[in-house]
């Protein structure tokens, strides 16, 4: 019982392992990958150039995930020591999480897929385009299970008898409410439709694809591998 006791007041960092291992995988490892509106030239350059290092940022966010899963247990426990009554709010809160928790395990996939297709010899080029743009729009399931699970979590606070004060439940309250407006929808589209930063590579890779790849009269070349091909025997 004491060793389960000592191991409970860990409980609550695994949400700041959870944050911290978030920004490593979008910021230290991922960089501003091609957005919606990206040619398959860039989407194609971008990916064939990160390959390992996206590979492992989708792989970070994935073990991520576990962790705020165990926050939302911890957190569903946290409230019904605030506010007892509150037992749908709980219920919520613990419901967002795990909403999110999928959310993120969907993207980390959609993001790995994407990288790995982008050195594999049967995945054709559009179907190259088609995985970026699933990858810039898979937030909605991450971004609505969070918001619930803050939202219901600043309800619950509100009316709490102990643990944290009342002004944190409002602002929780208000941060639940902005993500799911435009404001916080926008939010999102924002950090994942940016531009690359290596533009001078992009100028680059698109050069060899459409110079070197695409003889006069071929339109569009047919599969990854057949570039890669183009490539060697050019």
């Amino acid at each position: 019982m004491a060793a389960r006791g000592g191991l409970s007041r860990f409980a609550p960092l695994t949400g700041a392992i959870f944050v911290i291992l978030v920004v490593v995988g979008f910021a230290a490892l991922g960089r501003s990958t091609p957005g919606v509106g990206a040619s398959v030239t860039k989407v194609h350059s971008f990916y064939h150039a990160h390959h390992n290092r996206e590979m492992a940022a989708a792989f970070v966010v994935a073990i991520a995930s576990a962790f705020l899963l165990f926050f939302a247990a911890h957190l569903r426990s946290a409230l019904a020591v605030a506010n007892p009554a509150a037992v749908r709010m709980r219920r919520a809160a613990f419901g967002g999480g795990v909403v999110a928790v999928g959310g993120f395990l969907v993207a980390s996939a959609g993001h790995f897929a994407l990288a790995d297709a982008s050195r594999k010899a049967h995945v054709t080029l559009q179907a190259l385009q088609a995985l970026n743009v699933l990858d810039n729009d898979l937030f909605l399931p991450l971004a609505g299970g969070i918001a619930v699970m803050i939202l219901a979590s600043g309800i619950s606070l509100v009316r709490s008898v102990t643990l944290l004060p009342h002004w944190l439940g409002w602002v929780a309250v208000v941060i639940g409410i902005i993500g799911f407006t435009p404001a916080g929808f926008f939010a999102f589209l924002a950090s994942g439709d940016e531009e690359g930063d290596d533009q001078a590579q992009h100028r680059r890779g698109q050069h060899e694809l459409e110079g070197r790849v695409l003889p006069p009269g071929l339109e569009s070349p047919p599969t990854v591998g057949a570039v890669g091909h183009s490539w060697q025997t050019a």
